[in-house]
């Protein structure tokens, strides 16, 4: 019997051993709160605010109207400074258009002038290329037969009747001059038809032509600048058009909850004075409650993002699975600024922990149980079965 007790005793020792190892291994958050992010809720408008009764920590849907904003002194300022804001920009338009259209005309006279120019350039090149035909017929009758015919190139002039061409040198240079100026008027008269103008002492493009290709230019840089002042003229004849709707109601806006939550603190009072984008409401998403935990460092250093872990509010025996959103270490006030629960001392002193619970959303007693507390888990331990009744 005596050894009996003995073995008994030395089981219950080791059983107990392995309990304060194992728990004192496990990790677990020293506080665990259920918080939520906060949206702000702001004045549209300025003026003077007016807000309904609500009590602080109902509950709201999206949509609600939180507060109504009503500015009996509508500024007409705004919109006429809109209205010669609109009409500078439909005058500058007018200008550009008025601008394009001048220069399209002008572009137009110089197309003309340019055509005109070639009908008259062709003309005079055939006259000059019928008399250089007649002197050189009058030179050698053979060597005229022997020119090809308009339009051919000039290299098919008759080389061979020089060779039976005799007489003094003089004549023979008149000859051969006679037969250049044949040969370059041709060259000319085929160069016009295509608009090329050949010859000495100008371009290969008459100044009505040069001109209509910088004019090209500047209607392609007219039109791009139309376009972009069409542009302007639109947005701000909207701007005028909504300036115009704000005024018709009076000067009176609702501000509307954006999530379904709780009506988290009352940030402006009814009959103050707001101006426009102040913050007049915070309200809690309950769509997306979170918890948030501090740990010991020894056990922080064993956490990863991702990692499974289990939550149980205080006085409830369902423990929920969640995974760890964010590590956000020691000190972390700011991460806290868009969380409707403030961490306290303590906890900042210790090391931050966010951790997702699906779970909680669809808990009807939990679902936005904003500022219950709880403890978190980390890791099995042997004692797991009692963490659903302590």
């Amino acid at each position: 019997m005596r050894y009996l007790k003995a073995a008994v005793g030395i089981v219950v020792l080791l059983v107990a051993v392995w309990i304060i190892i194992g728990e004192q291994l496990t990790g677990a958050s020293a506080d665990a709160t259920i918080n939520a992010p906060v949206t702000l809720a702001r004045a549209p408008i300025g003026g003077t605010l007016s807000v309904p009764e609500r009590q602080i920590g109902s509950s709201v849907v999206s949509n609600d109207v939180l507060a109504t904003v009503s500015d009996e002194t509508v500024d007409h300022t705004r919109l006429a400074d809109l209205r010669m804001e609109l009409g500078l920009e439909k005058a500058a338009l007018a200008h550009l258009q008025a601008e394009a259209a001048e220069l399209r005309s002008f572009h137009e006279r110089l197309r003309q002038r340019t055509a005109a120019y070639q009908a008259g350039r062709i003309q005079t090149l055939t006259l000059e290329l019928n008399f250089a035909r007649e002197r050189l017929a009058l030179l050698s009758p053979a060597a005229a037969k022997a020119l090809p015919a308009p339009g051919a190139p000039a290299s098919a002039t008759g080389k061979d009747s020089a060779a039976g061409t005799a007489g003094s040198v003089a004549d023979r240079i008149a000859l051969n001059r006679a037969k250049e100026s044949v040969a370059v008027l041709q060259e000319a008269l085929a160069a016009a038809r295509k608009g090329t103008y050949l010859g000495d002492g100008y371009n290969d493009a008459p100044y009505s032509e040069q001109q209509t290709l910088l004019l090209d230019r500047n209607l392609d840089d007219l039109k791009a600048r139309e376009a972009a002042q069409k542009q302007r003229v639109a947005v701000v004849a909207a701007r005028l058009k909504q300036g115009m709707g704000d005024a018709q109601i009076g000067g009176t806006r609702d501000i509307l909850a954006h999530v379904d939550g709780i009506y988290w603190q009352e940030l402006a009072h009814n009959g103050g004075y707001v101006n426009r984008g102040d913050p007049v409401a915070r309200v809690a998403d309950c769509d997306r409650v979170l918890v948030t935990a501090s740990v010991p460092e020894i056990t922080y250093q064993r956490l990863h993002r991702g990692q499974k872990v289990t939550f149980r509010a205080l006085g409830e025996n369902r423990v929920f699975d969640g995974y760890i959103l964010r590590l956000a270490g020691t000190g972390a006030a700011t991460v806290y600024e868009g969380l409707a629960v403030a961490p306290s001392r303590r906890h900042l002193e210790r090391f931050d922990v966010a951790i997702a619970v699906p779970g909680l959303v669809a808990d009807p007693d939990l679902q936005c149980a904003i500022g219950r507390t709880g403890r978190v888990f980390f890791d099995t331990s042997p004692l797991d079965f009692l963490h659903s009744i302590f």
